[in-house]
C-alpha cells in the first residue's frame, strides 16, 4: 500500500465486505469469497482488509459507543453507509497503531463523498477529529457503577450474550472469557496417528523453515502454528499426514476411544476431521460419517480422499429424522451437534450478533432431536459422546442433565471436559459421555 489510491481502493473494498456482513451474511464466507476475487492485491493488502473488517466487526459496539459520545446524531439513526464508514475509521484510530490517524479520517471522508453522501462529509470529518483528539481520554463506563455496561462496551458484547454469560459464570470467569476471546489464536494442527515420530519431527522442522511459529499443544501430536497464508501449502497437508482441527474437537474425538468398537457413527460430521480421527483410532471399525446435505458430505469425501482412508462410509443423513437402518447398530456415537458457537466468537466475530433467546431455544430443540435419534442407534453397552463449541450451559451442562433424565443414558464418571476460551490455548468447548446400560 504505497499511495492514496491504494488506501482508498483497499478501504472501499473492506467497507463493501463489512456492509455485506452487516446484512446478515456469514463473515468467513463473505471474506473468503471477496478476497479470492482480488488477485491484484498482495497478501499483505488482503491481510489488512481482513484485519480491518474482522476488527471493526468485533469491536462494533465499542466503536458505536465512542461515536455516540462525539456525534450529535446517534449511530442507530445514521445512514448505514455513513455509520459503517465511521465505525471502520474509529477502529483504525483506536486499535491500528500502524495507521496514521489523519489518513484514517481523510480516507473515510473521501469514501463518504464517493458514496454520494458529500453533504455529510463535513459532519463525518468533525466527528472523527473529535475522536482523534480524545482517543487517549475516552470516558468509558465505570465497572463499579455498572459491570454489565462496562463489560459490554469494553469487549463489544451484545447485552443478550452478556446476560447469558453472567447467568452461568461468576464475574471473574466472565471477565476471563471475554478477555481471552480477544487473544490472537494460532492454527491447531493434529499429526495423524499413523505418522512416525521421525516424520512428526520432520514436519515441525519444515514448518519452522517456512517461517511459521510452532508451539506444541498440551496434548500429544498437536501443534499450534502461527500465521500461514495457505493451509494447503503446509508440509504434511497434501500427503495426508496432518489434519487442521480445533483442540476441543480433538478432545471430543479422543473421548470416543473405545478400542473394541466395531461400528461408530459421527452424527454431524462435516468437514470430517473428527471422522478421520475416529477412523485412525479404530482401524478395525467402520465409521459412518453423516451430515445433512450433499454439500456437507462432499467436504467429508474430499478429506477422506486426500487422506486415503478406507474405513469411513459417508451418508447424507438428517440427524433429526429417525433412520431405522441404524437402530441398535452403533458401539460408539459422536454427537458434535450444531450449537450457538459462543465458544468460537474469537474466530467468527459475527456470531455474537446473531444470538438471541429465540435462537437459543431453536438450537436446543435441534440438539435434543439429534441426540434423541442418536440414542436409538446405540447398542446396549454402547457409548454416546456429546460435544459442542459453545460455552452456553443451556446447550452443555443443562443439556447433559436432560439427556440422562429423558433418554435414560447413564453419565460416564469423570468424562466431562469444559474448556473456556483460552484454556489449553483453545476456544470454548464442551465434551461429555454417556452409556446405554
Amino acid at each position: 500500500m504505497h499511495n492514496r489510491n491504494d488506501e482508498m481502493t483497499i478501504r472501499q473494498l473492506a467497507l463493501d465486505i463489512y456492509l455485506e456482513i452487516l446484512k446478515g451474511e456469514y463473515s468467513h464466507i463473505v471474506l473468503r469469497g471477496a478476497l479470492d476475487k482480488v488477485d491484484y492485491l498482495d497478501q499483505k493488502q488482503k491481510a489488512f482488509i481482513k484485519m480491518l473488517v474482522c476488527g471493526t466487526l468485533e469491536r462494533r459496539i465499542e466503536c458505536d459507543y465512542i461515536l455516540d459520545l462525539y456525534s450529535s446524531v446517534k449511530t442507530p439513526k445514521m445512514q448505514k453507509i455513513l455509520r459503517a464508514t465511521l465505525e471502520m475509521a474509529v477502529y483504525q484510530i483506536i486499535y491500528m497503531d500502524k495507521v496514521y490517524e489523519s489518513l484514517a479520517c481523510n480516507v473515510a471522508v473521501n469514501i463518504i463523498k464517493r458514496r454520494k453522501l458529500g453533504n455529510l462529509a463535513g459532519f463525518a470529518n468533525a466527528v472523527l477529529r473529535k475522536v482523534v483528539t480524545n482517543k487517549d481520554n475516552i470516558p468509558y463506563p465505570k465497572e463499579e457503577d455498572n459491570p454489565a455496561l462496562y463489560l459490554g462496551v469494553k469487549y463489544s458484547m451484545p447485552p443478550v450474550v452478556l446476560k447469558m454469560l453472567m447467568r452461568d459464570y461468576s464475574l471473574d470467569e466472565v471477565k476471563r472469557i471475554l478477555k481471552n476471546i480477544y487473544e490472537i489464536k494460532g492454527l491447531s494442527v493434529r499429526v495423524r496417528d499413523n505418522v512416525s515420530k521421525d516424520e512428526e519431527e520432520a514436519l515441525v522442522e519444515a514448518w519452522k523453515k517456512a517461517g511459521i511459529s510452532v508451539e506444541p499443544a498440551s496434548i500429544d501430536m498437536v501443534y499450534i502454528l502461527g500465521h500461514t497464508d495457505n493451509i494447503r501449502n503446509l508440509a504434511g497437508f497434501d500427503d495426508g499426514k496432518i489434519m487442521i482441527q480445533d483442540i476441543g474437537s480433538i478432545l471430543a474425538g479422543r473421548a470416543c476411544n473405545y478400542p473394541d468398537a466395531k461400528v461408530i457413527i459421527d452424527m454431524c460430521a462435516s468437514p470430517g476431521s473428527k471422522s478421520v480421527q475416529l477412523a485412525d483410532m479404530h482401524p478395525n471399525a467402520l465409521v459412518y460419517s453423516f451430515d445433512v446435505s450433499e454439500r456437507k458430505v462432499d467436504l467429508i469425501k474430499e478429506n477422506i480422499s486426500r487422506l486415503g482412508i478406507k474405513n469411513i462410509e459417508t451418508k447424507v443423513n438428517d440427524g433429526t429424522i429417525y433412520n431405522p437402518e441404524f437402530e441398535n447398530k452403533a458401539d460408539v456415537i459422536l454427537c458434535d451437534v450444531p450449537c450457538s458457537g459462543l465458544g468460537v466468537m474469537g474466530r467468527k466475530q459475527d456470531i455474537k450478533y446473531r444470538i438471541n433467546e429465540e435462537e437459543i431455544k431453536s438450537i436446543v430443540a435441534l440438539q435434543k432431536a439429534i441426540v434423541t435419534n442418536a440414542a436409538k442407534y446405540l447398542k446396549k453397552g454402547g457409548h454416546l459422546i456429546y460435544s459442542t463449541c459453545t460455552i452456553n450451559k443451556d446447550e452443555n451442562e443443562r443439556m447433559a442433565t436432560w439427556i440422562s433424565k429423558e433418554l435414560g443414558l447413564k453419565a460416564e464418571p469423570d468424562s466431562t471436559i469444559v474448556l473456556l476460551p483460552g484454556d489449553m490455548g483453545s476456544d470454548g468447548f464442551y465434551v461429555t459421555a454417556f452409556m446405554r446400560e
